[in-house]
């Protein structure tokens, strides 16, 4: 797992160094200098939303992937999200 800290680098050069190991799901556009969450489900892509810092991304993937997962198993009771950062990804992820 990939952890970005304080970098001397930017995170355009960040995304280039280290792509073959960033989770599927997790990118970074140039455009707007944000980090993009999106899940696939059913060949759909599922667009959640956008983070200034990987860190932030990596979570919110994390915890996308584990809601679609119990969701699958009909197991979302269990889960709690801790993802206060935005609400457009608790809003999107009740749609999975």
């Amino acid at each position: 797992m990939i952890i970005a800290t304080e970098l001397t680098i930017s995170d355009a050069e960040f995304y280039k160094l280290f792509k073959s190991i960033i989770p599927k799901g997790i990118y970074y556009e140039t455009s707007k200098k944000r980090w993009r969450v999106r899940l696939y489900k059913s060949g759909r892509v599922v667009s959640l939303a956008y983070f200034k810092h990987y860190t932030e991304a990596r979570q919110a993937h994390i915890a996308a992937k584990e809601h679609q997962r119990l969701s699958a198993r009909g197991k979302t009771e269990n889960l709690t999200l801790k993802t206060n950062t935005t609400s457009d990804l608790i809003n999107t992820l009740g749609l999975l």
